[in-house]
């Protein structure tokens, strides 16, 4: 979670942020960046913990989220030390509820001291700019140290040392984070897939919002970020397709996704939305709800919620 507070916007897990205006406090900035980054944080986790078996890679997610003040403009660090007890070192930023780490224990504002034999580095900011990469070499490492399923977490709490038994709980290899300025979601060559704040406003409820983030784990579970033939606008209609199975699975309305899109049909978009390349909302919006009657009708069967064999990863179909 990038907060580059200086640019357009604000997971807040890694995020770039709304440029304050003249009555923005920074403490006030601040807490709205964080309430973002754990909305998207707890959809996350429920999207890539309930849909871990149809990923063609795994980690084990413990539900923390690690953040630094190097992750803020220099003109809110004060504010993310005084507010979220942000630190030079590793240091939780939020704990998803109801995941291993919160049944653990662990706290937002726990420093990490280290992961079984692996000592966590402190970074102290280096510019007055934000930089994403204490995070994510933090969140790297602690995965490192979750690999085999559980590890010894030692924290700093009030000073002083407490040592915590962290499980991690079987999921995609995916990681969402508030970043960027335009109204979309986009992923990245990494784990990460950065959601911009401005998408968070516009998808109005965690279902819409879901819809989105599933839309893009979607795209992760079919192997297109690796480059795997096809046009994008295939793609696109792939993804389409299988985030309304993901969304269930992880317990959230696939109604929101067709709503949605009718939402973004109304918008007057430019550009790759317009070009061709990406194919027309209405068409989007019929897959979508063809994708729904199909698991309306297993769910009124009592079926197990699976997508169809064309939407599975390869090793399913083996």
């Amino acid at each position: 979670m990038i907060k580059p507070l200086s640019a357009l916007l604000a997971v807040a897990l890694i995020a770039a942020a709304p440029p304050p205006v003249a009555d923005d406090k920074p403490d006030d900035v601040v807490r709205v960046l964080h309430d973002q980054d754990v909305e998207v944080a707890t959809i996350g986790y429920r999207l890539v913990t309930a849909n871990a078996a149809l990923c063609r890679q795994q980690i084990r997610e413990s539900g923390v989220m690690v953040g630094t003040l190097a992750q803020y403009d220099a003109p809110y660090r004060t504010s993310a030390a005084r507010v979220l007890g942000m630190t030079a070192a590793p240091t939780v930023a939020l704990v998803v509820p109801g995941s291993p780490a919160d049944r653990a224990g662990i706290k937002a504002g726990d420093v990490l001291i280290a992961a079984g034999a692996t000592r966590f580095a402190a970074f102290p900011p280096k510019s007055a700019r934000a930089s994403f990469a204490p995070v994510a070499a933090a969140m790297a490492a602690l995965d490192s140290a979750l690999a085999g399923g559980n590890t010894d977490l030692t924290l700093q709490r009030g000073g002083q040392p407490i040592v915590i038994a962290l499980a991690g709980e079987v999921a995609c290899r995916a990681r969402f984070d508030v970043a960027g300025d335009d109204l979309n979601a986009t992923q990245t060559n990494s784990i990460w897939i950065n959601v911009s704040p401005r998408l968070i406003d516009f998808a109005a409820n965690s279902d819409g919002l879901a819809a989105v983030m599933a839309h893009e784990l979607a795209h992760d579970v079919l192997g297109h970020r690796k480059g795997e033939g096809g046009t994008q606008r295939t793609k696109e209609l792939q993804a389409d397709r299988l985030m309304p199975w993901l969304m269930v699975r992880a317990g959230y309305d696939p109604a929101a996704a067709p709503a949605l899109w009718r939402r973004f049909k109304a918008m007057p978009f430019e550009g790759f939305l317009a070009d061709g390349s990406h194919p027309g909302w209405r068409e989007r919006i019929a897959v979508v709800d063809a994708e729904r009657a199909r698991i309306a009708a297993i769910a009124s069967r009592g079926g197990t919620i699976v997508p169809p064999d064309d939407l599975k990863p390869r090793q399913m179909l083996r």
